[in-house]
């Protein structure tokens, strides 16, 4: 889409959670910002003409306004978020914005929180709370008394991350309360069991 008289170059910026595609300038008429992301789209002008007559007779592009169809359906097929397609009300530029899977984003989140936040203890701790338990339990667990700083110290953080959560949310203070791993916590368990005898080697080799 890009025009060759515009001499700035095409962006492309990664995000944890993105790519970001920019060229410049915009698209040509009929297109515009409101109808660059309809279900079907028809463009009756083109940039390049002669170029890309030549890159298709040489097969290394395919007929004319292939490309949104093309990038829709494979965004589809790998169950990823439908990609997006913008400009401006003068069409001074036109990005394409395709968004991570939803499980490289969850991986992602959970990687950092193995290196950041996961202990060897905070690990056999999400692995003992797979089962419910009492908070005393808990405390029993890790050879810690019952006094407020230790839950402060050890439980409660896990609560505030999402890695435990409590058997009766509505009722805090119960004395039936328990704790217990939730799916988050699992993740996290089950990266460090596929990663973190590798990470701990490569943190052995740094130290």
């Amino acid at each position: 889409h890009r025009s060759y008289q515009d001499e700035t170059p095409v962006e492309v910026r990664i995000f944890p959670s993105r790519i970001e595609i920019i060229s410049y300038p915009g698209p040509l008429p009929p297109l515009s910002k409101d109808n660059l992301n309809n279900e079907r789209i028809t463009a009756r002008k083109y940039r390049n003409r002669r170029i890309g007559d030549f890159l298709k007779e040489l097969h290394l592009t395919e007929g004319r306004g292939t490309g949104f169809p093309k990038i829709k359906r494979a965004m589809k097929d790998n169950g990823s978020p439908e990609p997006v397609f913008e400009t401006d009300s003068d069409r001074n530029y036109f990005m394409t914005i395709l968004a991570a899977h939803p499980e490289a984003r969850v991986s992602e989140q959970v990687s950092e929180q193995v290196s950041e936040q996961v202990s060897e203890q905070v690990i056999q701790l999400l692995e003992f709370c797979k089962t419910e338990r009492k908070k005393q339990e808990i405390l029993d667990y890790l050879n810690l008394s019952p006094a407020y700083m230790n839950y402060k110290r050890h439980i409660l953080p896990l609560l505030q991350k999402g890695l435990l959560a409590f058997t009766i949310p509505d009722k805090p203070k119960s004395r039936l309360q328990k704790y217990k791993t939730t799916e988050s916590g699992l993740a996290v368990l089950k990266h460090y069991a596929e990663n973190g005898e590798d990470e701990n080697r490569r943190n052995e080799t740094v130290a």
